[in-house]
Protein backbone atom coordinates (compact mmCIF):
# COMPACT_ATOMS: atom_id res chain seq x y z
CA UNK A 1 0.00 0.00 0.00
CA UNK A 2 3.01 2.37 1.09
CA UNK A 3 4.88 1.61 -1.86
CA UNK A 4 1.36 2.56 -4.00
CA UNK A 5 1.02 5.94 -2.71
CA UNK A 6 4.70 6.90 -3.11
CA UNK A 7 4.05 6.01 -6.92
CA UNK A 8 1.01 8.17 -7.05
CA UNK A 9 2.69 10.66 -5.25
CA UNK A 10 5.64 10.42 -8.05
CA UNK A 11 3.27 10.51 -11.07
CA UNK A 12 1.15 13.47 -9.10
CA UNK A 13 4.67 15.84 -9.34
CA UNK A 14 6.13 14.92 -12.52
CA UNK A 15 3.80 17.71 -14.78
CA UNK A 16 5.79 20.18 -12.38
CA UNK A 17 9.22 19.04 -13.76
CA UNK A 18 7.82 18.40 -17.09
CA UNK A 19 10.00 21.16 -19.84
CA UNK A 20 7.89 24.45 -19.39
CA UNK A 21 6.53 26.16 -22.74
CA UNK A 22 7.60 29.66 -23.47
CA UNK A 23 7.34 32.30 -25.98
CA UNK A 24 11.12 32.24 -26.73
CA UNK A 25 12.11 28.82 -26.55
CA UNK A 26 16.19 28.44 -25.59
CA UNK A 27 16.72 25.08 -27.18
CA UNK A 28 16.15 26.88 -30.55
CA UNK A 29 17.13 30.11 -29.67
CA UNK A 30 18.67 32.97 -32.62
CA UNK A 31 19.70 36.11 -32.67
CA UNK A 32 20.47 38.65 -36.07
CA UNK A 33 20.39 41.78 -36.61
CA UNK A 34 19.46 44.47 -39.81
CA UNK A 35 20.01 47.95 -40.99
CA UNK A 36 19.18 49.99 -43.87
CA UNK A 37 17.57 53.25 -44.97
CA UNK A 38 13.91 53.75 -45.51
CA UNK A 39 11.93 55.80 -48.20
CA UNK A 40 8.34 56.94 -47.11
CA UNK A 41 6.03 58.92 -49.78
CA UNK A 42 3.26 60.46 -47.27
CA UNK A 43 1.56 64.00 -47.25
CA UNK A 44 1.85 67.09 -45.31
CA UNK A 45 -0.17 70.29 -44.84
CA UNK A 46 -1.86 68.67 -48.00
CA UNK A 47 1.25 68.91 -50.08
CA UNK A 48 3.12 65.42 -51.10
CA UNK A 49 6.44 64.61 -49.36
CA UNK A 50 9.16 62.38 -49.18
CA UNK A 51 10.72 61.18 -45.57
CA UNK A 52 14.25 59.86 -45.50
CA UNK A 53 15.85 58.23 -42.49
CA UNK A 54 16.74 54.61 -41.14
CA UNK A 55 15.92 51.63 -38.93
CA UNK A 56 17.42 48.77 -37.47
CA UNK A 57 17.09 46.20 -35.12
CA UNK A 58 17.80 42.89 -32.91
CA UNK A 59 15.98 40.05 -34.28
CA UNK A 60 15.26 36.76 -32.25
CA UNK A 61 14.25 33.64 -33.66
CA UNK A 62 13.90 35.22 -37.15
CA UNK A 63 10.66 36.75 -35.95
CA UNK A 64 10.87 39.13 -33.06
CA UNK A 65 12.57 42.44 -33.90
CA UNK A 66 13.44 45.04 -31.28
CA UNK A 67 14.94 48.17 -32.49
CA UNK A 68 15.05 51.68 -33.89
CA UNK A 69 14.83 54.60 -36.42
CA UNK A 70 15.13 57.78 -37.25
CA UNK A 71 13.29 59.79 -40.21
CA UNK A 72 13.10 63.24 -41.39
CA UNK A 73 11.39 65.46 -43.72
CA UNK A 74 13.25 66.40 -47.12
CA UNK A 75 11.59 67.47 -49.48
CA UNK A 76 9.50 71.42 -49.35
CA UNK A 77 6.30 71.59 -48.01
CA UNK A 78 4.57 75.40 -48.09
CA UNK A 79 3.63 76.75 -45.14
CA UNK A 80 1.57 79.98 -44.31
CA UNK A 81 2.99 82.19 -41.84
CA UNK A 82 1.41 84.62 -39.77
CA UNK A 83 3.08 88.15 -39.26
CA UNK A 84 0.74 90.11 -37.20
CA UNK A 85 -3.06 89.82 -38.48
CA UNK A 86 -1.62 89.08 -41.74
CA UNK A 87 -1.67 85.55 -43.04
CA UNK A 88 1.59 85.23 -45.97
CA UNK A 89 0.93 82.69 -47.97
CA UNK A 90 3.46 79.57 -48.82
CA UNK A 91 6.33 82.20 -47.19
CA UNK A 92 8.10 79.29 -45.33
CA UNK A 93 8.60 75.43 -45.33
CA UNK A 94 8.01 73.01 -43.31
CA UNK A 95 10.54 71.75 -40.72
CA UNK A 96 10.13 67.69 -39.13
CA UNK A 97 12.24 65.04 -37.88
CA UNK A 98 11.12 61.76 -35.43
CA UNK A 99 12.41 58.72 -34.31
CA UNK A 100 11.89 56.22 -31.37
CA UNK A 101 11.38 52.74 -30.43
CA UNK A 102 10.14 50.10 -33.11
CA UNK A 103 9.01 46.94 -32.25
CA UNK A 104 7.94 43.95 -35.17
CA UNK A 105 7.01 40.74 -35.81
CA UNK A 106 7.68 38.74 -39.02
CA UNK A 107 5.38 36.24 -39.94
CA UNK A 108 6.75 32.86 -41.75
CA UNK A 109 10.19 34.64 -42.00
CA UNK A 110 11.76 31.97 -44.00
CA UNK A 111 9.60 32.10 -46.83
CA UNK A 112 10.27 34.52 -49.78
CA UNK A 113 7.76 36.48 -49.45
CA UNK A 114 6.45 37.26 -46.75
CA UNK A 115 4.41 39.53 -44.17
CA UNK A 116 5.42 41.66 -40.68
CA UNK A 117 3.87 44.44 -38.65
CA UNK A 118 5.47 46.91 -37.03
CA UNK A 119 4.98 49.84 -34.69
CA UNK A 120 7.50 53.01 -33.72
CA UNK A 121 6.70 55.16 -30.73
CA UNK A 122 8.42 57.84 -29.53
CA UNK A 123 8.82 61.39 -30.65
CA UNK A 124 9.64 64.19 -33.04
CA UNK A 125 10.21 68.31 -33.52
CA UNK A 126 8.40 70.52 -35.92
CA UNK A 127 9.02 74.01 -36.93
CA UNK A 128 9.71 76.19 -39.79
CA UNK A 129 12.68 76.50 -42.32
CA UNK A 130 13.29 79.84 -44.02
CA UNK A 131 14.70 80.16 -47.53
CA UNK A 132 15.60 83.74 -47.58
CA UNK A 133 15.79 86.16 -44.36
CA UNK A 134 17.00 89.90 -44.86
CA UNK A 135 17.11 89.02 -48.59
CA UNK A 136 20.18 86.13 -47.87
CA UNK A 137 19.73 82.44 -48.30
CA UNK A 138 19.73 81.09 -44.83
CA UNK A 139 18.68 78.00 -44.65
CA UNK A 140 18.26 77.76 -40.72
CA UNK A 141 15.87 76.48 -38.65
CA UNK A 142 13.68 78.11 -36.74
CA UNK A 143 12.46 75.63 -34.39
CA UNK A 144 9.63 75.42 -32.84
CA UNK A 145 7.74 72.21 -30.83
CA UNK A 146 8.19 68.82 -29.52
CA UNK A 147 5.69 66.15 -29.92
CA UNK A 148 4.91 62.50 -29.72
CA UNK A 149 4.36 60.41 -32.56
CA UNK A 150 3.30 56.48 -32.64
CA UNK A 151 3.67 54.93 -36.53
CA UNK A 152 2.16 51.41 -36.77
CA UNK A 153 2.84 49.73 -40.09
CA UNK A 154 2.42 46.82 -42.38
CA UNK A 155 5.17 45.40 -43.96
CA UNK A 156 5.43 43.21 -47.30
CA UNK A 157 8.63 41.70 -47.52
CA UNK A 158 11.02 39.79 -50.08
CA UNK A 159 14.11 37.78 -49.09
CA UNK A 160 16.27 38.59 -52.02
CA UNK A 161 19.61 37.31 -51.25
CA UNK A 162 20.28 35.91 -47.47
CA UNK A 163 21.70 39.11 -46.44
CA UNK A 164 19.48 41.50 -48.01
CA UNK A 165 15.49 41.82 -47.90
CA UNK A 166 13.35 44.64 -49.79
CA UNK A 167 10.16 45.19 -48.40
CA UNK A 168 7.29 47.47 -49.28
CA UNK A 169 4.62 48.80 -46.92
CA UNK A 170 2.06 51.91 -45.56
CA UNK A 171 2.07 53.44 -42.55
CA UNK A 172 -0.20 55.69 -40.55
CA UNK A 173 1.65 58.49 -38.59
CA UNK A 174 -0.74 59.45 -35.83
CA UNK A 175 1.25 62.91 -33.80
CA UNK A 176 0.13 64.62 -30.75
CA UNK A 177 1.25 68.22 -29.37
CA UNK A 178 2.05 68.92 -32.53
CA UNK A 179 0.99 72.41 -32.79
CA UNK A 180 3.00 75.03 -33.82
CA UNK A 181 1.88 78.37 -35.46
CA UNK A 182 -0.19 77.82 -38.36
CA UNK A 183 0.34 73.90 -38.43
CA UNK A 184 -1.15 71.48 -35.82
CA UNK A 185 -1.80 67.40 -35.52
CA UNK A 186 -4.24 67.43 -38.46
CA UNK A 187 -1.94 68.93 -40.84
CA UNK A 188 0.73 66.32 -40.41
CA UNK A 189 -1.31 63.07 -39.60
CA UNK A 190 -1.79 60.72 -42.10
CA UNK A 191 -0.83 57.48 -44.48
CA UNK A 192 2.53 56.74 -45.77
CA UNK A 193 4.02 54.38 -48.59
CA UNK A 194 7.56 52.52 -47.44
CA UNK A 195 10.17 51.27 -49.20
CA UNK A 196 12.16 49.65 -46.69
CA UNK A 197 16.28 48.49 -47.93
CA UNK A 198 17.03 45.63 -44.92
CA UNK A 199 20.82 44.50 -44.66
CA UNK A 200 21.72 42.02 -42.41
CA UNK A 201 22.05 38.52 -40.75
CA UNK A 202 17.93 37.34 -40.64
Amino acid sequence: MRKTIIILFIAALQPLFAQQETLIRSDKFTSGGFGGPVLKYTSFNNSGAMIIGGRGGWIINHSFVLGGGGYGLTTQVPVDVLDGDIIIKDSDNLYIMYGGFEMEYIFRPLKVIHISIYTLLGGGSIGYRSEFQDNHYDCGYNMGKSFFIAEPAVNLELNVTTFFHLAFGASYRYTNGANYKLINDDDIRGFSGIITVKFGRF
